[in-house]
């Protein structure tokens, strides 16, 4: 019912304010992909609910099978697509719509016939929100102040100077954010179904999961980030081509605070099985402020490059109150956690530098 109503929703708003978006992002392009926005929606609603499906039947090895597949064949087809179009945008649009042919691909018989033998329901609709009242009241408004904060650099360059410096961004927090995007699907899910039961039959194991994990992404994501931290100009500029040395730059004012996003994001499940809802809403709301509050002093009294540092470094406060949160509802050692992560990333960011300089000299 949800996947209906979203699909009317952003079908009648592009064709009535189509016009009004392109105008507002400096778009200059045919504007096709206003059309496809609607189809792209369903398609991301289909591949959560089927992934969520997996996860719930602990088919955790397909969901595995379904992400390296959907990343095959988007970035193939992108680039073949791209071949053939001579670079046009709609070929990464069209990708990105056809791993929905992974993610059923993968699946079996049965479980797509269970998908698809799923009646749209409005009663059905009315009853799951009167059951889950805290998800829309608190979850629902805490993911559109996510959405909006994080994208909001992007939204601002596309507005106030140019789209393609707005594209030189999306590039380059992309590829920040490949790390992420596999702990959160691959992790998160399984520390979820794990720490279910034991937040409240098992304490001792859950602080011990949760503190694990935890770390392991932190020393997982420590080299990259710091490296990309310390020599990202001269790393996008080797590998891309200098023509995105911009986008190094960029990415070396926000690689600290990515981070402390990999290392901390994946225990928000802890909200959940904690019944903290409130919590998240209240985290997010911190985290809003935190990122749009130092982006608008930036962008009005400094430079573009002090106004994404600002950005970043109160996205990492934000992070940081938000591991206190979880911390708070876990009992979990906070200070001393983030005082060590933070300590370490500092060395190892201080003997980079010093490479630097000394190579530069």
């Amino acid at each position: 019912m949800l996947w209906m109503i979203g699909f009317v929703v952003t079908s009648v708003l592009v064709i009535c304010f189509g016009s009004f978006l392109q105008q507002c992002f400096n778009d200059t392009s045919d504007g096709i992909w206003l059309w496809v926005l609607p189809l792209g929606l369903l398609i991301s609603q289909v591949n959560e609910m089927v992934t969520a499906l997996n996860v719930r039947g602990a088919n955790f090895a397909t969901n595995v099978k379904v992400d390296i597949s959907n990343s095959l064949v988007t970035r193939g087809s992108s680039l073949g697509l791209g071949l053939v179009t001579s670079g046009h945008y709609l070929s990464l649009v069209l990708s990105s719509l056809l791993g929905i042919i992974a993610t059923l691909g993968w699946q079996t018989r049965a479980s797509v016939r269970r998908i698809i033998a799923i009646p749209a329901s409005f009663a059905q609709l009315k009853k799951s929100l009167q059951d889950l009242a805290h998800y829309p009241r608190y979850l629902l408004p805490g993911n559109l102040l996510s959405v909006f904060s994080l994208t909001a650099p992007f939204l601002v360059f596309s507005i106030l100077y140019s789209p393609a410096l707005a594209g030189v961004y999306l590039f380059a927090d992309n590829m920040l954010l490949v790390p992420f995007r596999l702990a959160s699907k691959a992790i998160t899910p399984v520390y979820l179904q794990q720490i279910s039961r034991l937040f409240r039959e098992d304490h001792g194991q859950f602080r011990k999961l949760t503190m694990a994990t935890n770390y392991s992404l932190f020393f997982i994501g420590l080299l990259p980030y710091a490296l990309l931290t310390v020599w990202g100009a001269e790393i996008f500029s080797f590998v891309f081509g200098a023509a995105w040395e911009e986008g190094g730059v960029i990415a070396q004012y926000l690689a600290f605070f990515v981070l402390f996003r990999l290392s901390t994001s994946p225990l928000s499940a802890i909200y959940r099985v904690a019944e903290a809802e409130r919590a998240s809403l209240i985290t997010q709301l911190v985290l809003f402020l935190s990122r749009i509050i130092p982006l608008a002093i930036g962008l009005y009294w400094f430079s573009l490059h002090q106004a994404l540092f600002l950005f970043a470094a109160g996205s990492l406060l934000g992070y940081f109150f938000h591991f206190h949160q979880l911390c708070r509802i876990g009992q979990l050692p906070f200070l001393r956690t983030i005082l060590l992560q933070s300590l370490i990333f500092a060395l190892l960011c201080s003997f980079l530098w010093a490479i630097k300089l000394w190579l530069i000299t």
